[in-house]
Formats: structure tokens, sequence, C-alpha cells
């Protein structure tokens, strides 16, 4: 999958271009498969006049939930690329540990009625086997 990067207000040369990149895969990689579309919005808010404005915006699409979207805003582009991607691995990082305890809730939830008749009739067996062993000869 190929993340879409949108730019307004700037100009970015392909050194950003690719360290845009790179810093996705590295940040989303063993999660890359779960998400379904990415898009990245790289804003300079003031323009030339300088100031805390630029932006990075990251918009991840994973099936099934609702879309992960941060923005981080900073001096430098590249810090605004870090922090954003930082933010949005770890966002998506609890999501999937969230999914999982769900479906392990689930599926113990199922399994408890077996287990507990299970319980039960070893229960029985047990006090089956001591009332043989009290009872007087």
């Amino acid at each position: 999958m190929k993340p879409q990067i949108i730019v307004k207000n700037l100009k970015i040369d392909q050194h950003t271009h690719r360290y845009v990149m790179n810093r996705l895969r590295l940040a989303l990689d063993r999660l890359l498969l779960k998400v379904g579309g990415i898009t990245v919005r790289l804003t300079d808010v003031n323009g030339p006049r300088g100031g805390i404005d630029k932006t990075c915006q990251i918009n991840l699409t994973v099936p099934g939930h609702k879309p992960i979207v941060v923005t981080e805003r900073s001096v430098d582009l590249l810090a605004a690329i870090d922090r954003a991607t930082h933010v949005a691995a770890r966002s998506l990082s609890r999501m999937m540990k969230r999914d999982e305890r769900l479906l392990r809730r689930r599926k113990g939830a199922a399994a408890l009625p077996a287990a507990a008749a299970e319980t039960a009739a070893d229960l029985e067996l047990d006090l089956e086997l001591d009332d043989g062993l009290a009872s007087p000869a």
C-alpha cells in the first residue's frame, strides 16, 4: 500500500518525501498489514511569516474501526513528521491490543460454560469418592 502525501503551502524536495515514507515504514512496520489506507498532509499554516506553523497530519484507515487522525505542529517540518508518525503508530498499536483483549475475552466467555460443566462433574466425582472413604466398613 502506498501512502498518499498531500502538500499545501509548502515545497518539499525528494529528500523530505523519502523521509516521510521511511518514517511511516519504520513506525508502522509490523502493523502495516492491518492498515487499509494512509494519508499524510503536510502544510505550512502561516506561509512565509514563520512561527510554529508546520503541520503534519496522518490519517490511518483501519477496516472495521474509526480512522486514526494525528496532527502535530512544529517549527521544523521533520520534527512534526517524527512526532506524528510516533503517535499514529502508538495509537494503532493500542487499537490492535484492545481488539486482541476483546477477542480473548469472547473466546474465554465461550469456553467458560464448558469449563464450568467439567468442574461440576469433577466436583461430583470427588464428592462420591469422599463419601465412599468416609463410610464405616
